[in-house]
């Protein structure tokens, strides 16, 4: 069957396409994919007995192809086609984000200021991947006018797939390093996937916001014809900005295509100022007000793991960044956490994951950049296999195989009234350790 028919049969439905039953509701559209440990098309008949209003399958099983059930070659095939389909009749800009680190973040601030002015629609959570970005597309409405899509990879050709999909107006790489190296192969695996973005807005003669202080981003960049750069290097970028901390807070001024503002903002850290200057940069795109951009960034306050302020009973302030890591991003979050205007500063940091042969180096050198600082730190915690194989021996320095066994040690009890940074791959699921903080 077309794609075209089956996306107008399904058409009335459309924004309550599911691919878990679980979360299903009446009247839904129910998609069976399969993987490795799963296969969709066994709760086919129980969508329908849900009240699904169609199930797209592969597989009939027990089913029969009728009005409620359509049979295709590929369910996600099928899925992501339906979604692209979709985009091509909405009127909604759509602005695609990808990168090594900040993806969401960005994301979010871009949503928080362009939502000042526009109806916005924007990827929920990280539904960045095969999937997740299908089903954000089918999410896209006539009444919305912008739609921010995040893209994620951690194998070459994911964004080019993705990208294909969303057909972006607008994009913007937040940078390139060193993450999933495990898939990618390699640096130079990872600029060859970010790049893919840059390549469909060059073929559709689109616009790419360039962060053209990374070097990478601008050679990665250089083929595309219109391009706007921000920068805190070259003030004559189409988007310039300077910045420090104010209270522990992002202080940032901007000047951006000849309109100059500055807001402070609840997130710190050069990484963040550089995604609140993207913001800036989208939303002067955007013709918004220097006070709309203002409010847009000081609205957005992080949440889920990423970079958390938390106050704890034992007087504890918690800077709590444990929804993922790489060596990139655990470089950015100790030396900005190290340059923040506090004492008493602690951290406990867990594995990086998804570096392959990569992994035993760059856990190495995230110690050694401690050992740097070692004046600027009372104590840091690292958790982990992968941390334990390359320990030094050092009192400043704590390491621990398994986070379990931390609560159990000593180590935690001098952890009072002190300033502490958590940060480590969501698989190290550090933020379990604030009960004992």
């Amino acid at each position: 069957m077309e794609i075209e028919k089956i996306y107008n049969r399904i058409k009335p439905y459309i924004g309550l396409v599911e691919t878990d039953t679980r979360k299903l509701k009446t009247d839904g559209v129910f998609f069976a994919l399969k993987g490795e440990n799963f296969n969709g098309n066994l709760f086919a008949a129980k969508a329908l007995q849900m009240g699904a209003a169609f199930v797209i399958v592969d597989e009939l099983h027990e089913l029969v192809s009728d009005n409620h059930v359509v049979l295709v070659e590929d369910a996600l095939l099928c899925l992501q086609q339906v979604a692209a389909y979709h985009r091509s009749q909405m009127s909604a800009k759509l602005i695609g984000i990808t990168g090594t680190n900040g993806k969401t973040t960005t994301k979010e601030l871009v949503n928080s200021v362009l939502s000042t002015n526009y109806k916005v629609l924007a990827t929920e959570g990280n539904l960045n991947n095969h999937i997740g970005v299908p089903l954000s597309l089918l999410k896209i409405r006539e009444e919305h006018q912008i739609a921010i899509i995040e893209m994620g990879a951690n194998h070459p050709g994911e964004i080019k797939l993705l990208a294909s999909l969303a057909k972006p107006d607008l994009g913007l790489v937040t940078n390139v390093g060193k993450a999933h190296l495990e898939g990618f192969g390699s640096f130079e695996g990872v600029i060859k996937t970010k790049k893919e973005l840059y390549d469909r807005l060059a073929d559709d003669g689109k616009t790419a916001f360039v962060f053209s202080d990374q070097k990478e981003l601008l050679e990665m960049s250089e083929h595309i014809d219109k391009r706007l750069f921000y920068s805190f290097q070259d003030k004559n970028s189409w988007c310039y900005g300077k910045w420090h901390s104010k209270n522990e807070n992002i202080h940032l001024e901007w000047r951006c295509n000849g309109v100059a503002s500055e807001v402070v903002s609840p997130l710190f850290g050069k990484y963040n100022a550089i995604n609140i200057l993207a913001a800036v940069c989208i939303g002067n795109y955007f013709k918004l007000s220097p006070e709309q951009i203002a409010d847009g960034i000081q609205a957005y306050v992080p949440e889920n793991n990423r970079s958390q302020k938390l106050k704890t009973a034992k007087g504890n302030n918690i800077i709590l960044d444990a929804y993922n890591a790489n060596p990139v991003s655990m470089t950015f979050a100790i030396e900005s956490f190290l340059e923040k205007p506090v004492k008493n500063r602690c951290l406990i940091l867990g594995d990086m994951f998804e570096l392959g042969d990569y992994s035993r180096n760059e856990h190495a050198t995230i110690i050694d950049l401690l050992l740097s600082h070692r004046d600027k730190f009372e104590m840091a915690i690292l958790a982990g296999k992968n941390f334990q194989a390359v320990q030094k021996d050092d009192p400043q320095l704590a390491f621990f195989e398994n986070k379990e066994d931390i609560p159990a040690s000593s180590v935690l009890s001098s952890f009072v009234n002190k300033n502490i940074l958590i940060k480590g791959s969501r698989g190290m699921k550090l933020e379990s350790l604030l009960n004992y903080l």
